[in-house]
């Protein structure tokens, strides 16, 4: 009468005479609304789990699987057929503690709802990290019966999270260690100023020899500012190259002369070969500039006394390569893959010239740019062979 829908379940029956004439119908009409509308929940439920992005897993008091979703099975690999009656133990990856697993049972044996992270293994052997809430579930009487257990995939999240915090103590350290770099040539400035600011009588042999050093170390602070300015460029993606026909033979005459003097102090052998009438490449000056300088005072930076840094500048019809190789420190293997990042540094016990992390990396950007390759051959104790590639100019 008031216009609600109703759901029944009717039943009838008619009677005849002898003669067959019916003579009686009878009739039961049951509400089932209620035992329906129940059915459609139920109907939406398992829709909801079995499409659920998220992993649903039902399991008896024991931890024993009992349902699992096609979430379950397209993460963790194991079908609906081999989880079903396998204890929740077969995710696990051994890489989480037994404490952290029996504060878990504590707290779901108790009717709480446990929230954390598991590591867990996939069938393939391969592992992954999942967020997971686990509740139990109760009969009427408050006896607990299942528990119910939906988790997610954040693997994804987790890297993002360690590649962050890897960042952010990359940048710490390098904050630092710029600090140092940039103390260590200042304070050597301004001592042997100081120095020949005080001592009037001072000779002429020693006053230019006080300051050559104030220029070599202004000539460091001023290559340390301009990587550190870079990489914050680089960082903001504000780096412009201006390409235009060149000869990267000038760029590494006026580069070697410069270092000479640095090669000398430290009595390391600077030598070059290069090769002259080579072909012209479509490049950023400064940038080739900056480049050379990186590699070549890198070379003499981390090679002893008595060593030797060789400059080689050659090509072909299609790319000319300048390799810069010394008889340095080397590179242990496991840090080779990563010189190239911005702020990884190679560790060295016991020396001051750590470097800053900043220098590999805008060379790595500057070849890039130019659509070059860059290459890199070390071994511990024996040396380290820089070889960048860069196409040569053009007919067109």
């Amino acid at each position: 009468k008031d216009g609600r829908i109703k759901y029944v379940e009717e039943q009838g029956e008619t009677k005849y005479n002898s003669s067959g004439k019916p003579i009686l119908s009878t009739g039961t009409v049951l509400d089932i609304t209620e035992k329906k509308l129940a059915e459609q929940e139920l109907t939406k439920l398992s829709t909801a789990v079995t499409q659920s992005p998220s992993v649903i897993a039902i399991t008896d008091t024991d931890g024993k699987l009992e349902y699992v979703n096609p979430r379950f099975t397209e993460i963790t690999g194991y079908t609906p057929q081999e989880a079903i009656g396998q204890n929740l133990r077969i995710l696990k990856s051994g890489e989480q503690s037994a404490e952290m697993y029996k504060e878990l049972w504590e707290a779901i044996s108790a009717g709480k709802t446990w929230r954390g992270e598991f590591h867990n293994k996939k069938k393939s052997g391969e592992l992954y990290w999942e967020g997971a809430s686990i509740s139990p579930v109760m009969d009427a009487k408050g006896n607990i019966t299942h528990y119910l257990k939906v988790a997610e995939n954040i693997s994804l999240r987790k890297q993002a999270e360690l590649a962050l915090q890897e960042n952010i103590m990359m940048k710490t350290n390098f904050v630092s260690n710029v600090s140092h770099e940039l103390r260590t040539p200042m304070a050597s400035i301004l001592g042997y100023a100081g120095t020949i600011l005080r001592d009037k009588n001072m000779d002429s042999e020693t006053r230019m020899e006080f300051t050559r050093i104030i220029y070599d170390e202004g000539q460091r602070l001023t290559r340390l500012i301009e990587n550190v300015l870079d990489i914050s460029r680089m960082e903001a993606g504000s780096v412009n190259y201006t390409l235009h026909p060149m000869s990267l033979e000038m760029v590494l005459h006026e580069v070697l002369e410069i270092h000479q003097p640095m090669a000398k102090k430290k009595q390391v052998a600077l030598m070059s070969d290069i090769r002259e009438d080579l072909p012209l490449i479509n490049g950023d000056n400064d940038a080739m500039n900056q480049l050379a300088v990186n590699l070549i005072s890198n070379a003499i930076k981390f090679t002893d006394p008595e060593g030797e840094v060789r400059v080689s500048l050659y090509g072909d019809k299609d790319f000319i390569s300048l390799e810069v190789t010394d008889t340095g420190l080397g590179i242990p293997e496991e840090d080779l893959p990563n010189i190239f990042d911005k702020f990884y540094r190679v560790e060295r016990e016991k020396r001051e010239d750590q470097g800053t992390g900043i220098g590999l990396s805008i060379v790595k950007e500057i070849v890039d740019k130019h659509a070059g390759k860059i290459e890199v051959q070390s071994q511990v104790g024996q040396g380290t062979t820089f070889k960048f590639s860069i196409p040569v100019l053009g007919d067109g």
